[in-house]
């Protein structure tokens, strides 16, 4: 049996939300904190995608061939090799720099196919913000799910579950905005529409007086 693949479309062509919050209005130190989460799930996914798991405790030894290739594997994300940089700052190596640079432009090449789709479309948009969609830390595990489902480009009998949804969120350490939290969304035609609670019955209001229906999702 051909094991099923998960791809997604970008959230911009399928989701909206009039006046989404901005992580930049949230308390500087929590704003770091979701940043910070986000950039440490990048690294977890690097690591899962390249079947490396190196203890973050173990010593980096610079001339090790093997090391060396999974340092440059890690590359793609560079906070996940944030150590082996500073300690190269301490010894002053500039060949370690020089060979990063070399390996940093083909390290794409690789990988083969991502193993955690979803996981990686999750943390992709996580903190990424746009004019009409909210970055992914504001949802509700209920609307994230939601969403996963509706981007997806071809879901080829796999649809993500809330439970699978909350297992990668946690399972990657990513930390969600207190508030506000975006908990509803509904579809007009094939678009999504997220919002907050309190602007449940504007919206289907409006949606009948253009004529539409407005059906709730979450």
């Amino acid at each position: 049996m051909r094991k099923a693949v998960i791809e997604f479309d970008d959230p911009d062509e399928r989701v909206m939300m009039k006046h989404p919050p901005r992580l930049a209005r949230l308390d500087p130190v929590e704003a770091a904190l979701i940043e910070k989460s986000e950039s440490g799930a990048g690294g977890k996914l690097i690591l899962k995608r390249t079947g490396y798991n190196r203890s973050s405790k173990s010593k980096f030894r610079p001339g090790d061939p093997d090391d060396l290739k999974e340092l440059f594997f890690r590359s793609g994300h560079l906070a996940s090799i944030s150590k082996e940089i500073n300690e190269a700052i301490e010894r002053n190596d500039y060949a370690f720099f020089e060979r990063l640079g070399k390996k940093c432009g083909t390290i794409w090449r690789a990988f083969g196919n991502d193993p955690d789709p979803l996981g990686r479309f999750i943390v992709d948009n996580w903190v990424q913000e746009s004019e009409n969609i909210p970055a992914f830390c504001f949802l509700s595990t209920a609307v994230l799910t939601a969403v996963c489902q509706c981007c997806l480009g071809n879901p080829d009998g796999v649809t993500p579950g809330m439970r699978e949804v909350q297992d990668r969120v946690d399972r990657l350490g990513l930390l969600r905005a207190k508030r506000p939290k975006i908990a509803s969304a509904g579809r007009i035609g094939d678009s999504m529409i997220l919002h907050l609670a309190e602007h449940h019955q504007f919206l289907r209001d409006q949606a009948r007086e253009m004529g539409c229906n407005f059906h709730s999702i979450c």
